[in-house]
Order: structure tokens, then C-alpha cells, then sequence
């Protein structure tokens, strides 16, 4: 064990005999500077207090007294060992590291992996690793959780990770969507990863809550920063800025041809509306109803003075054809590149295309401009529960992993069964107590990305007695709004296929199908 061979060394280094309390102190304070006590990342103020009030720069002079002049791999072999494991992949996942050093009986599991950091630097073994956060910034005493995620690595190659990793959020702001199709053509350093590397990359961003991605039929990896400065976010703030609610039909392929209008990027070309439907759908800060009509709970933004004046005309003119406004435009002194540029890359002019090309024509949507939540109490219900996850994703470095999954079944369990003794089970449609009804997901939790965690309507009432157990080992799936058995039911025993035979083909009410039509089919096809 590493804390052994450092305490070892120690008593050989501060020996007891006529100075044994002294050297006792001393060993004690530099294993707890160490991290080899409760305090994951004790400072030498916090040291000095804790043993007697002496100073930090006492505390220092005594840890650096300490250090080994000459390296010896016998006294110190578990460090050497230690030393040998991180050198074997560029990029170890904290809790993958421990569980090496615990199978070598190198560490418990309830080892600070700060602490054998601390150890390789004390013993002047090596002060080239670190750890990190999982977007590769080093790890400080405020940020820093022993349970954290997280990964050791040596300074450079984290340096090198963060930089490309960045590029990599990059990459959507001009686009709105990219894909990690892009990588290699887009970021030279791309190839020159590791394969433990890139996978990181990729499970930053499947991760990081102010992400949204989705993986597509390819294996793709589509994503855009929702924080970040991007077209397709700005375009969308744009719209809502003029309008409460928007059908996700007009949205989607609106959003679509104000990003097309725009000069193309060079080798990169925009979302498909298909793609950007999946995006409005299930991005934090959008809401949907049953009628797939979308409201905005993001941030708006003000309008240009150009902008002002075009949805000023086109609303009080619905239906105007582009001569029209480009007349109304140049009449209030604007250009014409200013004003093409206005019109045609507005998301929020919905273009009718009916009546042919040289008749397109131009309207806003008023018979919507309605918000959701005055029309129906669960629309305003349904915000507050996605708040409610946002809120939680917000805090998710700050709890352990089991206390985040409690909270978030929480919230998820509320959505379902708040108010309410007994529910229906989506899947048999028996009425049960809401204690023998579970939060199940529709998708894999396991497989979903973090706008899909964060989505009330991931989850779905499923009963104790049968279903919930037929649903998660996917013998039966959801297909077309209808329960239909899978070909693994074959396996199963006679009484097992019954309870299969007497809930096949229950149509699932439509309060449970409401939501991404992802999730069903992710779950059908095993992703």
C-alpha cells in the first residue's frame, strides 16, 4: 500500500527516540498535508492550526525538511509501481486509476487519488501529474470532490486536451449544429490523439449540461454549446423575441432557411431541419406541447433597428411579398444588402412558398402569439418540472453521484405522482398506488444525452408487477404508440408469456407519448 510505504519512510526519515513527540508531530503533519487524513486538500494554514497553532511557513519547512534527497525504488516501490501504471495510457479516468491501484493492493477504495499525487511529487518522484476536470482545467482546492469525475494525466498532455477541446465547442458557433464528422478536417491535432483521448472529448460533451448532442444513425456525434455565441441559438433567441409560441413546423424549417441564407462556412455546411427539429425538441430551453407547438424559457434578445422595422411592416402588412418590404426598407434608408440580409436570414418571417418562387410571401404567425401556459395549466406545469431539472444539472459537481440520482428521482417521481395516491401503469393500464409505480425511463438512462435527462417526459408510470420488469430487460417495446412483445420473449417462462399475451398491442395513453418520439424508438432498437 502506498499510505504504508510513505508512513514507513517517514518513521525512518523522523524516527522516534529522544525527540519521539516531535517526529510523531511531524510525521502526522505531513501525512495530513498529504491528503491521507479526512481533508481531501488541507492547506498549511489549516495544517498549522489543527497541530498546535504553528505557522504555515512552519508547516512548510517541515514537509520540505522531509523530502528524500536521493530516490530509493526499494523503500518507495509502490510509488515506482504507481509511476509505471500512469505511464501506460495517456489519460486515466480518476475512478478508473483507483480501481487499478486497488487491484495491485496499491490503495483502498477509499483512497484520495490527491493524496498519491501529493506522495509522487513529496518524494521528488514525479511533479508532472495532475488532476483534472473532465474539460481539462487542473483541479483547485475549491473546485475539487474526492468523488468528483475527473481524470490524472501529465501536465502537457492536459494542456493540449483542453486546447483541443475547446476548438471542438468551437466548431458549432458559425454553423449552429457540427458533427464530430468535422474533427479530423477541422482541428489538425484531431488525429494525432490517442483513442482514450478522443473518447474523452466525445464524453465531455455527451456530458457537459450546457451541451446539447444527439447521435445519429452513423454514429455521429451532432452538438451545440448552448451558452456559447451561436447562429442557431441567436436566430432562435431572435424569433422568440417576436413571438410567445411557435408550431415546431414552422419553426424547424424557418430556422433552417434563415442559417442557409448565410454565407456557408468553408467545408462545413448547416443542420438538415430534420436535425434541427431534434434540437428543438429537446433543448433546455425549449417546451413543447402535445400539438408540438414550442415555447421559449431561454433568453431573449433585443431586436436591430432593421429588425424592428421589418416586423413592424410585415405585422401590420401579413402576407407581403418581398418588392413590398424591400420598398418599406429602402424608403426608411436602409441598403440593399442590409435589408436582403434582414428578410431572408429573419427566422421569424415565415415564408409561404405555395404559389411558386417569384411569389413567396411573408407573415407572422399571429393566431399563436398566445403563450402556452394561459391555454393549459400543464404546459406551465411541465416548465416548472424542466426548470426543476435544470436547476438540479446546475448542481451536479457539487453532490455525490447516488445523492444526485435520489434528487433527480425526486423531481422525476413529483412530475408523475405530485398530488395523486393512485395512477395508471402506461404500459398494462391497471390502476395501482403510486407506490407501486416506478419513474421509468422511456429511454435508457444510461444512453441519454443531458437535454434528455433534463426532459420530464423521459419518464413514464410503470407498474412493480410485471411490466417494469418486461419494459427495462426489453422484452417488449413501445412501437406506434402501441405495446408490442420483442422476439426475446421467447425465452421466457409459460406464465411470463401470458402476462406478454394480455398487454400486447395496449395503446399507450397520450400523456405518456408525449415527448421526444426518440426516446420509443431508442429503447425498441436497444440504444
Amino acid at each position: 500500500m502506498i499510505e504504508s510505504q510513505i508512513k514507513s519512510y517517514l518513521a525512518e526519515k523522523l524516527p522516534d527516540g529522544t525527540r519521539q513527540s516531535t517526529n510523531g508531530t511531524k510525521r502526522e503533519i505531513i501525512l495530513h498535508l498529504l491528503g491521507f487524513n479526512e481533508d481531501a486538500w488541507p492547506t498549511l494554514e489549516a495544517t498549522g492550526i489543527r497541530f498546535g497553532g504553528i505557522t504555515r511557513e512552519r508547516v512548510r519547512q517541515i514537509v520540505q525538511a522531509a523530502k528524500p534527497t536521493k530516490q530509493s525504488k526499494e523503500t518507495l516501490s509502490s510509488l515506482y509501481k504507481c509511476l509505471e501504471i500512469l505511464d501506460e495510457r495517456p489519460l486515466w479516468p480518476v475512478s478508473l486509476f483507483l480501481n487499478r491501484l486497488v487491484h495491485l493492493d496499491l490503495a483502498s477504495s477509499e483512497t484520495n487519488i490527491k493524496s498519491i499525487i501529493n506522495s509522487l511529487e513529496f518524494t521528488r518522484i514525479s511533479d508532472d501529474f495532475a488532476l483534472y476536470d473532465t474539460n481539462f482545467n487542473v483541479f483547485t482546492r475549491n473546485s475539487y470532490k474526492v468523488d468528483e469525475s475527473g481524470f490524472v494525466t501529465r501536465n502537457n498532455i492536459a494542456t493540449k486536451l483542453n486546447l483541443i477541446l475547446n476548438k471542438v465547442k468551437k466548431l458549432p458557433n458559425r454553423v449552429g449544429i457540427s458533427s464530430s464528422a468535422r474533427w479530423p478536417q477541422s482541428i489538425p491535432e484531431w488525429e494525432k490523439l490517442e483513442p482514450h483521448e478522443k473518447v474523452a472529448i466525445r464524453e465531455n460533451l455527451l456530458e457537459d449540461i450546457n451541451v446539447w448532442s444527439m447521435e445519429n444513425a452513423n454514429e455521429e456525434l451532432l452538438y451545440l454549446v448552448e451558452g456559447a455565441d451561436n447562429i442557431l441559438v441567436n436566430t432562435t433567441e431572435k424569433v422568440f423575441s417576436v413571438l410567445n409560441v411557435v408550431p415546431l413546423a414552422q419553426l424547424a424549417p424557418s430556422l433552417q432557411r434563415a442559417l442557409s441564407a448565410r454565407t456557408i462556412p468553408r467545408g462545413q455546411k448547416y443542420p438538415a431541419t430534420e436535425t434541427i427539429r431534434e434540437y428543438v425538441q429537446t433543448s433546455r430551453m425549449m417546451v413543447l406541447d402535445e400539438n408540438e407547438n414550442v415555447e421559449f424559457i431561454g433568453n431573449e434578445v433585443k431586436l436591430n433597428d432593421i429588425e424592428v422595422d421589418l416586423v413592424a411592416f410585415v405585422e401590420e402588412n401579413p402576407g407581403s411579398n418581398y418588392p413590398s418590404i424591400r420598398d418599406h426598407l429602402m424608403k426608411k434608408g436602409y441598403g440593399k444588402p442590409h435589408l436582403d440580409k434582414a428578410i431572408f436570414t429573419s427566422a421569424f418571417l415565415f415564408r409561404d412558398e405555395s404559389k411558386g418562387r417569384r411569389n413567396y410571401t411573408y407573415s407572422l404567425p399571429r393566431e399563436i402569439v398566445n403563450p402556452l401556459s394561459s391555454r393549459d395549466e400543464r404546459k406551465e406545469r411541465y416548465k416548472k418540472f424542466r426548470n426543476r431539472m435544470n436547476q438540479l444539472e446546475g448542481t451536479d459537481l457539487d453532490i455525490p453521484t447516488e445523492t444526485y440520482r435520489r434528487r433527480e428521482q425526486g423531481i422525476l417521481r413529483d412530475w408523475l405522482f405530485e398530488g395523486i395516491s393512485m395512477e395508471k401503469c402506461a404500459v398494462c393500464g391497471r390502476e395501482y398506488s403510486v407506490k407501486a409505480l416506478v419513474a421509468a425511463h422511456k429511454k435508457k438512462r444510461s444512453k441519454c444525452t443531458p437535454a434528455e435527462k433534463r426532459d420530464p417526459n423521459i419518464v413514464m408510470p410503470v407498474c412493480v408487477f410485471g411490466c417494469d420488469y418486461l419494459y427495462e430487460a426489453q422484452h417488449i417495446a413501445v412501437i406506434d404508440g402501441q405495446v408490442a412483445r420483442q422476439k426475446s420473449v421467447r425465452t421466457l417462462s409459460e406464465s411470463e408469456r401470458e402476462f406478454v399475451d394480455n398487454i400486447e398491442n395496449n395503446t399507450i395513453e397520450q400523456r405518456w407519448v408525449r415527448g421526444s418520439e426518440r426516446y420509443f424508438e431508442a429503447h425498441h432498437q436497444g440504444i
